[in-house]
């Protein structure tokens, strides 16, 4: 017999029983040597300044089976702050796939969340679970544009070839993540502008990336006149190869082109063999293909309007300013 339960705080029991659930399904397929414990559940799931999480599991002869997480989140758009969940950590063990578990989840979670009054729920599927989404009723935005830079064509295979796992590269002390200059570059005239963007309230920046378990993150900020624009990378070694991820992007727009040459020499001083960054529609990136950059897609976002007043606007994947720290597990 399948039973449902939607749990808004977790007790230890149900602590030891998730943690090793995700542990046992992701272990062998996921990119990184990621092993995910209590200090990444107390970060992801306790910690948030966006507020605690819900999870939705189904549970059979009282054995935990299957799992998802809605991640709590926040945007903005012209002052008006959007409290919303991304469905992530959905899990069905080993044993039991195949059995329509992931539907039957979605047959719970899809009213509970309705009845929260939960504006929108948004996600990046892969192309296994795309077309599962879709059958739910989410909208498909866009097959989500990355641009790459690529230093050692080598590594760039290596490090894809899906052979390797990633560990993250300890960031030099000059480079770290100072969490109050970054909240200061935050350009909070953005919050005003039509753009669908992170409310990177009070504290963001310092739980989002000095506190997380696994990746360790570095800064990049330039300053002209009174602009200032700020980006936020991680470093990842893949055997004798490593990449350089740009996570987020803050502050002044017209800077992109003089922001990416200070990227650069990040990557050369940690031997990075490419550079790789989402597309972001607001920061007006196509120009970057004059310094070498080629636009890749991977991943999917999709995203289900519960306020239909909503729709048209955040369903155009050219009115977000996206950032991959939005994902979760970057």
């Amino acid at each position: 017999m399948i039973t449902y339960h939607s749990i808004e705080n977790l007790s230890s029991i149900d602590q030891e029983d998730f943690l090793k659930l995700l542990n046992d399904t992701f272990g062998k397929q996921q990119r990184y040597k990621w092993n995910r414990n209590e200090k990444y559940l107390q970060w992801k799931y306790l910690d948030s300044v966006f507020g605690k999480p819900i999870i939705h599991t189904l549970k059979k002869s009282e054995k935990l089976v299957s799992s998802s997480l809605l991640w709590p989140w926040q945007f903005i758009c012209r002052g008006e702050v959007f409290k919303v969940y991304q469905p992530c950590d959905t899990v069905v063990h080993p044993s039991f796939q195949g059995q329509g578990l992931f539907s039957e989840l979605n047959k719970f979670r899809i009213p509970d969340i309705k009845k929260r009054q939960i504006p929108f729920v948004y996600n990046f599927p892969n192309e296994k679970s795309v077309n599962g989404y879709i059958k739910f009723g989410w909208k498909y935005l866009e097959k989500m544009p990355w641009l790459i830079k690529v230093k050692n064509p080598i590594g760039l295979l290596a490090i894809n070839s899906g052979k390797l796992r990633g560990n993250p590269v300890e960031i030099i002390e000059t480079d770290k993540i100072n969490s109050g200059e970054c909240h200061i570059v935050n350009n909070t005239r953005e919050k005003f502008f039509e753009t669908i963007s992170t409310n990177r309230i009070e504290g963001y920046f310092k739980w989002r990336f000095n506190d997380h378990p696994f990746f360790n993150y570095g800064q990049v900020i330039i300053e002209k006149g009174k602009k200032r624009t700020g980006a936020i990378f991680c470093v990842n070694q893949f055997g004798s190869y490593r990449e350089l991820v740009v996570v987020d992007m803050f502050g002044d727009r017209t800077q992109v082109k003089e922001l990416f040459k200070e990227i650069e020499k990040k990557a050369k001083r940690y031997k990075a063999s490419y550079i790789i960054s989402l597309q972001n529609p607001y920061y007006k990136m196509n120009k970057l293909y004059l310094n070498g950059y080629f636009k890749v897609r991977n991943k999917n976002m999709v995203l289900m309007p519960f306020d239909v007043r909503l729709e048209d606007k955040f369903t155009n994947y050219n009115n977000w300013n996206i950032n991959a720290a939005m994902h979760d597990s970057i």
